[in-house]
């Protein structure tokens, strides 16, 4: 390597350096705050669900069916993530409000329409229960 090069490379390990600890450092700020966190991941979903309507649209299938399965799968979480505040929510709701979100996940486009007003309903059932006072 001549004396140029030699420059270049250093100069390139340098930067290498510089952006391994700032990615380090990004990387440890993410894990100590979950807001953070969440709505980087949170950020993916929604590309997602926005390319998932976009082929929905392009394929003439029921775009407002899947807005609306977002939408619960959404409700959902949020009451999943409060049943884990609220330590006094029976256990039993807890583990039908899950597999009332894993059958909302599981709903192909075909079955939407069928199951998407019953889970609606019990949403809301679940939002009740969930946010009684507890005893």
């Amino acid at each position: 390597m001549d004396r140029e090069q030699k420059q270049t490379f250093i100069l390139n390990v340098v930067k290498f350096l510089i952006w391994a600890v700032l990615l380090l450092f990004s990387y440890q700020y993410i894990q100590q705050n979950p807001a953070e966190k969440v709505s980087l991941l949170s950020w993916f979903q929604v590309i997602y669900q926005k390319g998932e309507v976009i082929y929905y649209r392009v394929t003439g299938k029921n775009v407002d069916a899947i807005k609306q399965k977002h939408n619960l799968e959404q409700y959902f979480q949020e009451l999943i993530r409060v049943t884990d505040e609220r330590p006094c929510v029976d256990p039993t709701v807890v583990s039908s409000l899950h597999e009332d979100y894993a059958t909302l996940r599981s709903l192909h486009s075909s079955d939407l329409s069928q199951h998407l007003w019953d889970l609606s309903a019990a949403v809301i059932e679940y939002d009740e229960v969930i946010q009684s006072p507890c005893e």
